[in-house]
């Protein structure tokens, strides 16, 4: 298999949805995200399309965008440089099925970035158990930030939880105030 066979067969198998299961360091105000890779480059560019929510002053918004990066050498073998970020990243690790792990080195933080990126939602509790045994015995373990992926945790709230919440205080008066009447 010649060098270019062996560079598009990486990028299919990439192709397809990524969660992040954890991230070193925790980054505030952002869960659930997700990174959707095209399964061919177009116009010499490889676009992923990033999609999380964004949690700032207690204020839920679900974000999608995304990032293009020149179909070039760098990216070829897993380095992307995001022109609008101090932070560039390569693609450490992966079977292509199951797991990637990406690093990010950037000007502003003393911490790498890590990521873990999985095919599923959820991480095994194997999986979990492991990372966090390993992250105790070196002493990383308060650095590492689990990443909430589940359907309901990542889906736009519907206001169906604080209506209900205001439907059951009303009755819950209603019924403190019968009570009271009848004592």
């Amino acid at each position: 298999m010649t060098m270019m066979q062996q560079q598009q067969q990486q990028r299919i198998e990439l192709a397809g949805t990524w969660y992040e299961a954890l991230r070193v360091p925790s980054v505030p105000g952002m869960e659930c995200l997700n990174v959707s890779i095209p399964s061919t480059v177009n116009a010499n560019n490889l676009t992923l399309d990033l999609s999380y929510v964004t949690i700032l002053n207690n204020s839920w918004s679900l974000s999608r965008e995304a990032v293009s990066f020149p179909w070039n050498n760098s990216t070829q073998y897993g380095i992307f440089h995001p022109d609008a970020s101090e932070v560039s990243y390569k693609l450490v690790t992966t079977d292509y099925v199951s797991i990637a792990v990406v690093c990010g080195y950037g000007t502003t933080s003393v911490i790498p970035i890590f990521k873990l990126l999985t095919r599923d939602r959820e991480v095994s509790e194997e999986i979990f158990e492991l990372i966090n045994t390993q992250a105790e015995n070196i002493g990383y373990s308060s650095l590492i930030y689990w990443e909430k992926q589940s359907v309901e945790e990542c889906r736009e709230p519907s206001g169906q939880a604080p209506l209900a919440a205001l439907v059951g205080l009303i009755l819950l008066c209603g019924l403190s105030t019968w009570a009271s009447n009848y004592n």
